[in-house]
Formats: C-alpha cells, structure tokens, sequence
C-alpha cells in the first residue's frame, strides 16, 4: 500500500475511535427526538465565571426568593443538598405542541449526584402526598407539582396553566403514565 493509503487508514481508524469514545450525556436517550427546543446548562463552566454566593447577591435573586415557597426557598439557598448533579447536564426541553399533549410547555431532565436527597426535596414540596413508585420509577403529584425520577435521572415538566392533581392524588395519572413512558 501507498504511504497516502495507510495514513488515511490510520487517520479513518482514529477518528472513528475519537467519536466512540466521545462524553455523552445519559440523559441524551430520554430527551424526544421531536423538541422545538433543547437548551442545555453547563453548570461547571457557569460556576467558573460566577459563584453561588456571588448570585444569592444579585438584587433579582432577593427578588425570586421572596415570593418563593418554603421548599424553593431551602432549594436557592443551598442547591447542592438538592442531591441534584450540578456537574452533570441540566436540559430545559420544549415539546413539539402539535404531537405533545401534556399541556407543559417546557420540561427540565437532570441527573442525579444522591437519590435520597433528592426525594427528601421532592418530599418537602408536597409532605401530604406519597411517592409512588412504578417500577424503578418514582413520582410525586400533586395540585402543583409533578415530579419523576430514577436512580440517575429526574424530569420535572413545567409551566402548566391548569391543575393536574388533587389532595388525594386520584387524578394526574395520564400524565405520570405519559413520564412513565418517556422514562
């Protein structure tokens, strides 16, 4: 073979071995394929031009959290006791409305850095409510707040105009099936 030949061959051999091994995000198989939008977070590079402290700061920031219930306000002030992964992506997804019949127009994906934490926030937010658990999925509904999650990932729809839940936690359940199915 040509010089020419085997450099191109060594030169296929390696690209294909950089793209392979490549860092994907886990949450990249539960995002649809047929979003408007996908907007992802880089909280490692955020945090390296701005700290926490210098956000909780901000004038908006005083703002957000006055009018903020209990459980966001625990959230804001100390993120990382959330059990979320601020080192992992964070997505904010917005459906394609036409073949999206949720209602939300917009859901966050996260991964998870402790489970247990993470169920303890999502606890606080409805305390009269029970997880319920569909295999290794779980969910919480309530008037307010829909939340599911598995070992490694969480999804939080959010912005819906009408309620989806009652006290009792009878209704909503088209809509965990519908994160059952997407998880």
């Amino acid at each position: 073979m040509k010089p020419a030949h085997h450099l191109l061959l060594i030169f296929a051999v390696v690209m294909q071995s950089l793209c392979m091994h490549a860092q994907q995000s886990p949450l990249h198989a539960y995002l649809p394929a047929n979003a408007k939008a996908v907007i992802n977070f880089n909280f490692p590079s955020l945090a390296s031009k701005m700290s926490w402290q210098e956000v909780q700061q901000l004038s908006f920031f005083d703002e957000a959290i006055r009018n903020a219930p209990p459980a966001m306000k625990q959230f804001l002030k100390n993120p990382a006791a959330s059990g979320i992964n601020f080192h992992g992506d964070l997505f904010i997804v917005v459906p394609d409305n036409a073949q999206d019949k949720s209602g939300f127009s917009a859901h966050l994906y996260g991964t998870l850095a402790d489970t247990a934490k993470f169920a303890a926030m999502v606890k606080q937010m409805a305390p009269k409510q029970k997880i319920r658990t569909l295999g290794k999925l779980r969910v919480l509904i309530d008037e307010k707040n829909i939340v599911a999650w598995t070992p490694e990932m969480f999804v939080v729809p959010l912005l819906k105009k009408e309620k989806f839940g009652t006290a009792d936690g009878k209704t909503g359940a088209r809509t965990a099936a519908d994160i059952n199915k997407q998880l």
